[in-house]
């Protein structure tokens, strides 16, 4: 992301911003407060769920330092290494009765209790995820006043599988398209047609604006790495290597590219996870491996090419028993964590 070094005078100003994955939601949450006009530009609804943001007084805190032993080993045994995980029941093993009241107490714990501690079928039954939709879609469309809007930011009929696309998280973001100064442009309707001298020009008419702030994405995954001018061993660089896409092996290492090991990178539990825990569990792996080498008189570790092809299709394999592949997202096969639980021990 690009942001001027100085910041940009915002207030009063017509602000247009496209794109509503996290970045966009936490712009606009902000920006509310402080333009003259805000258009937000919409392609597909973030299914966003409520951070519950509490403001903790020194020595008050959240979880009491007696007890991070026992979080920092609850994390590894987690599904998505967070300090809770799904729930040992299916979503029909409950009445519509306790159901109900189990949505209510995830959503009133805030965090991603609601994705990740919820029931362990969510992401892998289309009826049990349209049933976690739905009350995501009533929660949500309660806090919008306009039926119109709230048709765009939280439609009746289910667009994609809950959870599928990164969760983002909210304070307060739906509450900002009540305000008079606030629009919604829902570009699947009404598409972006360029960027003119004056503002956006939709296929309905030009908008003017005084700044557009693009949070349309960026390449999170294998961006980082391919900007660097790594070379391996034949002198391709791992730009070259990943033209036809990205291909590792255990999401840690590249075949060609000898003693290259990489920490929160493509086809590992990256952005679907928790990332400290991610970090550890494979700088942990990384450090044996060159102890191992180091006691062993070994000059180079590589990965094979056919370990990388082998590993893509085991990712694939677990994919395809979850909804993960139907959802329209590049970062699917790239971020899989919710599909794959790797065992780095």
């Amino acid at each position: 992301m690009y942001w001027p070094h100085d910041e940009p005078d915002l207030d009063g100003k017509k602000v247009a911003i496209i794109g509503t994955g996290s970045t966009g939601v936490q712009l606009a949450t902000e920006l509310s407060k402080v333009a003259g006009q805000l258009t937000i530009f919409q392609r597909s609804p973030n299914l966003a769920i409520p951070m519950k943001q509490v403001d903790y007084k020194l020595p008050e805190q959240a979880i009491p330092k007696s007890e991070y032993p026992n979080l920092f080993a609850q994390r590894v045994k987690s599904f998505t290494g967070l300090t809770f995980n799904f729930l040992p029941r299916a979503t029909f093993d409950d009445t519509p009765e306790d159901r109900i009241k189990t949505y209510e107490s995830l959503w009133a714990e805030g965090d991603f209790q609601f994705w990740l501690a919820a029931y362990h079928d969510m992401l892998f039954s289309t009826d049990a995820n349209r049933e976690a939709y739905n009350f995501w879609r009533d929660k949500t469309r309660a806090k919008i006043h306009d039926p119109k809007i709230a048709d765009i930011l939280a439609p009746m009929e289910q667009l994609y599988a809950f959870g599928c696309k990164r969760i983002s998280l909210e304070n307060g973001y739906f509450e900002i398209f009540n305000l008079q100064h606030v629009e919604l442009v829902d570009t699947s309707a009404t598409p972006i047609v360029e960027i003119t001298e004056k503002g956006v020009k939709t296929s309905v008419k030009e908008m003017e604006f005084d700044y557009i702030i693009c949070a349309t994405g960026f390449d999170a995954v294998t961006g980082g790495l391919a900007q660097i001018d790594i070379k391996g061993a034949s002198g391709k660089t791992l730009k070259e290597h990943w033209k036809d896409g990205a291909k590792t092996y255990l999401g840690l290492s590249v075949a060609g590219f000898p003693n290259l090991f990489f920490t929160y990178g493509p086809q590992g539990p990256t952005a679907l996870c928790n990332g400290p825990t991610c970090v550890e569990l494979q700088g942990d792996w990384i450090v044996a491996a060159m102890d191992y080498m180091k006691e062993n008189g070994l000059a180079k570790m590589d990965a094979k090419v056919e370990s990388e092809i082998e590993w893509k299709q085991q990712i694939w394999n677990l994919a395809n028993a979850s909804l993960l592949p139907g959802t329209k997202s590049v970062s699917t096969l790239s971020c899989i964590s919710i599909a794959i639980s790797i065992d780095y021990t």
